[in-house]
This record gives structure tokens, sequence and C-alpha cells, in this order.
């Protein structure tokens, strides 16, 4: 009785006649062409995770080709091509070389002198501050006292692991060479694989993006290196120990925008505090954040306007995505490309734009339905002018 009842109801409520069942058949085609795909991403992404040192190789090689493709292109005024590229590469290794070693000598007796003092400044800022000791400071301390060892490590083992890398470093220098050589070769013979003017589009977007990309690095590398020197005075003038590698986590943290400097300059307010008095940690407080303040008003505001902005949300995930791949390298890699790409993103919504001011100019003076948007393919790309 009760299913006659729920059926007179049903048909009380939608009186149409029930239609037959529709079949949905799945060709075999699509099913396979989806097993297939999923394998194809399976095997990619084993092949990563197992070549992610090769790959990482490659990658940095097509970065550091980028970066000197400018100083190359100054010196071709003045010299022939093959000699201004020997000569920029040289000028690397003659830069990179001396700065590694005297950095290295530095961190090595500086990580020596922190595996002393920073445990015993953590202790004493306990003794004075219950929130320090519910936090752990001195354990947290000294875990990364250890990790700063273990990160440096001995002269002897990098002597061996340097000589053993040697024919890496060769390769390496060659597929340099490769990428700056060939690097302009590739990139158009992939865009003849579009239509003209849809390739005309996309050029100009991946040049643009890499130039605004390269132009935001080489504005950070500026500002690290400041406020880098700036943090070695300041430790200095406190008379704090490891000076040099205080001010080089302050000048690698000042690359995330509006607070970069004052997280890097904690270690540096914890061994004030703990060596020589919490005044004085409070006056170096007042000077890095009188920094962050010049980062956030000047600083930041020229390179947002002039190159474009890359906020500090960005900055942490993608550096702390490429640190955890491949440590400090993989981290300004994973920078560089995101700030490439940012750029690229910017320079194809300006092209847009352009072309949504080009579709008609008096559009937004009637009162007719707007123009529907011209693709870039149709001439959209054409009509915006060629930016430096």
């Amino acid at each position: 009785m009760g299913e006659h009842s729920v059926d007179s109801v049903m048909a009380a409520v939608d009186p149409r006649p029930v239609g037959p069942l529709v079949t949905l058949q799945v060709p075999p085609r699509v099913i396979a062409g989806i097993v297939l795909s999923v394998a194809a991403a399976l095997i990619l992404m084993a092949t990563g995770v197992a070549a992610h040192r090769t790959l990482g190789w490659v990658i940095a090689c097509g970065l550091v080709a980028i970066m000197v493709m400018p100083a190359i292109g100054a010196l071709s005024k003045h010299m022939p091509r093959w000699l201004a590229m020997i000569v920029s590469l040289l000028a690397i290794v003659a830069f990179v070389i001396p700065l590694v070693t005297v950095v290295y000598r530095s961190a090595r007796s500086e990580v020596d002198d922190l595996i002393e003092v920073a445990p015993k400044a953590a202790r004493r800022v306990e003794s004075t501050s219950t929130l320090a000791k519910d936090f752990g400071l001195t354990d947290r301390v000294q875990s990364v006292v250890d990790i700063l060892d273990n990160a440096v490590g001995d002269a002897g083992d990098i002597l061996v692991a340097a000589a053993g890398t040697v024919p890496t470093y060769m390769v390496t220098g060659v597929l340099t060479l490769f990428f700056i050589i060939y690097g302009d070769d590739y990139r158009k013979g992939l865009f003849r694989l579009l239509p003209p003017s849809r390739a005309a589009f996309w050029d100009r977007v991946l040049v643009s993006g890499v130039r605004k990309g390269r132009r935001y690095l080489a504005r950070e590398l500026q500002q690290a290196i400041v406020v880098g020197l700036v943090s070695y005075l300041l430790a200095r003038g406190a008379g704090l120990d490891a000076a040099v590698l205080l001010a080089t986590i302050v000048g690698v943290f000042s690359i995330v925008p509006y607070f970069g400097i004052v997280i890097g300059s904690m270690p540096a307010l914890l061994l004030a505090a703990g060596t020589e008095s919490w005044g004085l940690a409070g006056a170096l407080l007042v000077c890095f954040t009188g920094l962050q303040v010049v980062e956030a008003s000047f600083f930041r505001r020229h390179v947002n306007s002039q190159v474009m902005r890359f906020g500090p949300a960005l900055t942490v995930s993608v550096s702390a995505i490429g640190y955890s791949v491949y440590g400090l390298g993989g981290a300004l890699s994973c920078l560089a490309i995101a700030a490439m790409a940012v750029g690229a993103i910017d320079e194809a919504g300006e092209l847009e734009s352009e072309a949504d001011a080009a579709v008609s100019p008096d559009s937004a003076s009637s009162d007719a339905a707007p123009l529907p948007h011209i693709p870039p393919e149709t001439g959209g790309a054409s009509t915006a002018p060629a930016r430096g």
C-alpha cells in the first residue's frame, strides 16, 4: 500500500511518462587515452624524482645563461661575440671562486664560534624569559647550530667533494655555453610551431617576462648586498660574534618583501640579548626595523612601479618548495623561475589591455553593446607598441 501511495504522489507531482534510460557509452579509444595519459604522468613524475639533480643542473645552466646575456650583449658591441662570451664567463668564475672561498672561511670559523656562544646565549635568555623557556629556545638554537655545522662541513671534506665534482662543473659550463649560443634559436624554433600572429604574441610575452624577471632579480640582488653590508656594520659595531654569518642571513631574508629584514635579524637579536644586554638587542631591533621601513617605503615602491609586483607570500612559497627539493640553490632557482613567470603574466595582461583599447576608441562612449575582444592571433599583438 505504501508503494502505491508513493507512486500516486509521484504521478501527481510529475504526470509525464518516464522515458527510456539513457546509456552513456565511452569509446575504447577514450578509455585508452585516459589510461595512457595517467601512465605517462606517473612515468614523468617518477623520472623527475629520480633525475631531479640532473634536471636541477640543466635549469641552473639555463638561468645562468639568461642572467649573463645582457653582459654578453654589451661586450659584443666592442668585441666579437665569442670573445664576449668567454670574457663574461671568466669574469663570473674570477668573481665567484674568491667570493665563495672568503665566505666559506668566514662561515667555518664563525660557525665554530656559534657552536659555543649561541647555546649559552639561549640559556641566558631563557633564564630571564618564561616565554623563551616554554618555547624551548636552547634546544631549538642547538638544532639550528647543528644544521649549520653540517651544512658548512669540514675543509677536508669540502676539498674531496670539490675534486669529485670537477667533471660536473665542466659539463655544466659547456651546457651554459650551449644555452648562450643556441638559446635564441630554440626559442624561435619553438614559436614557429604556432601561427605567425600567435607566435609573435607569445614570443613577446616570453621575452618581456624574462627581461622583467631578470630586472627584478638584479634589484633584489642589489638590495641583498646593501642590506648585508649594513647588517655587517651593525653587528660589528655591536661587538657580536659571527658578524659575516649574521649579515648573510639578514641579506638573504631581505628578498622577502615588507618583513624579511626583521625576520632575518632574529639570530642577531638573540645573540645580542644573550651575550650583551637586552638594551643592545632593542637598539639593534630599532635599526633593523628602520632598515625594513626604508625597504618597504622606497625600494619596494620603486620595484613595484618600475618592474613588477612580487608579493611576500609567493616569495616564501616558491623558495620553500625549491629549498625542500634542492637546498639553497633550488630556492634561488625556483625564485628566478617564478619571477620570470610573473613577468610573463604581467606582460600578457598588458597586451590584452592594449588590444582591448585598440578595438574601438569610442566604444566606451557609445550606448551600443561593446565589440567582441580581438584575440592575439587576429592582430591583438601587432597593435601593441613594442617595449624595451
